[in-house]
């Protein structure tokens, strides 16, 4: 049995590798363990492979799928009742090797399959979406993906015009990608976080440090957890702000909709329910976008209005929920700013080997201050 450890900084890494132990206090005594390099087993699913090909039958085409795929072993998965199922499960030799299978897949006997990491997934990139290497670590230009910014002036205390700059992402697990997301809460004025997978805003204060410049908004998702035997919530939305903005006020309509208000600038920021093709979510998505519609043109009243975040809806695909932002754009006289300045090759999601255009910055099409 094996523990992932996570430590909070640089200084805590270096002495865990040094010491190569860690001490868990309990409440009789303390246990000791030791650190294992490299404990991770690379397996892989590979789907929709007929019953009637039976490996022990095969066995030349299964080494061949081996040798060529850098894979251990290869094993037909059963289920509960001990009978074969139609997915093969195999065992990478290495993290490359594990990689590589899963965005080319594999072939045996001339055939080919689709792969997908069976238990474990490889680390994926917020930024470009490929896989081995963090956000952190990426050399893609921030702003093309999910690094979505507006420049909102500001008046500041010698009333010359100030520009400051407004990021969101779907960190999918504050956690998963802490290195990432302090860097784009130290680079930018306001941060709009989503899927922050956080049960307070301790443990968000916990995760990003208690810095003096910046101030947490923060509500969870994760009540839903507790009603809950399996699964878990989806953790919430939250703000972070740069202390050297004055005068703001941060108003939480549901754990999905908030709304940062700013001089005379309003920031709608949402994290919408998912795409789903069962018509129960199709309506909750519908009300979602009636109630963003009544909040801008009560906001219009009196502010500047854009609406920022992870909409769930790609308005260039044509899924069951897409035709709904389409239509809600044209009423309310709205646009996607990141897909009229980006070009087709330039997603703002990437889960596994899926892209799309679901993360918008939704400006007026009538603007003029981003």
């Amino acid at each position: 049995m094996y523990l992932t450890v996570m430590v909070t900084d640089k200084e805590d890494y270096e002495l865990l590798n040094k010491n190569e132990k860690i001490t868990i206090k309990g409440r009789n005594k303390s246990i000791i363990l030791n650190k294992v390099n490299n404990t991770q087993i690379y397996l892989v699913a590979i789907r929709k492979v007929s019953q009637s090909f039976q490996l022990n039958k095969n066995v030349e085409n299964i080494n061949e799928c081996m040798e060529t795929f850098d894979l251990c072993e290869i094993n037909r998965k059963v289920n509960s009742e001990g009978m074969p199922t139609d997915t093969l499960i195999g065992r990478a030799k290495d993290e490359e090797a594990f990689i590589k299978i899963i965005q080319d897949g594999v072939s045996i006997r001339g055939k080919f399959y689709e792969v997908e990491p069976w238990l474990f997934k490889p680390l994926q990139c917020l930024k470009c979406g490929k896989f081995g290497h963090k956000a952190i670590n990426c050399d893609k230009a921030e702003n093309v993906f999910k690094m979505w910014y507006s420049k909102i002036p500001q008046q500041n205390e010698t009333n010359m015009t100030k520009c400051i700059e407004i990021v969101t992402l779907n960190c999918n697990g504050l956690r998963n990608n802490i290195m990432y997301v302090k860097e784009l809460q130290y680079k930018h004025d306001i941060f709009f976080m989503q899927e922050m997978w956080c049960e307070d805003k301790a443990q968000v204060t916990n995760l990003l440090g208690n810095h003096k410049n910046y101030k947490i908004q923060f509500i969870s998702g994760m009540e839903k957890k507790r009603k809950k035997t399996r699964g878990r919530g989806y953790g919430g939305i939250g703000w972070v702000i740069n202390k050297r903005i004055n005068n703001y006020k941060v108003t939480f309509i549901n754990n999905r909709i908030s709304i940062f208000k700013l001089n005379e600038y309003g920031v709608i920021g949402v994290y919408l329910t998912a795409n789903d093709n069962k018509s129960a979510k199709k309506l909750i998505k519908e009300n979602e976008f009636i109630q963003l519609s009544n909040i801008i043109n009560e906001l219009k009243k009196q502010f500047k209005v854009i609406c920022i975040g992870d909409f769930n809806c790609d308005i260039i695909r044509n899924n069951e929920h897409d035709p709904i932002m389409n239509r809600w754009l044209t009423t309310n006289k709205l646009f996607c700013f990141g897909i009229k300045q980006n070009d087709n090759d330039t997603f703002t999601c990437y889960k596994n080997e899926t892209t799309s255009w679901i993360d918008h910055i939704v400006p007026p099409i009538e603007t003029e201050f981003i």
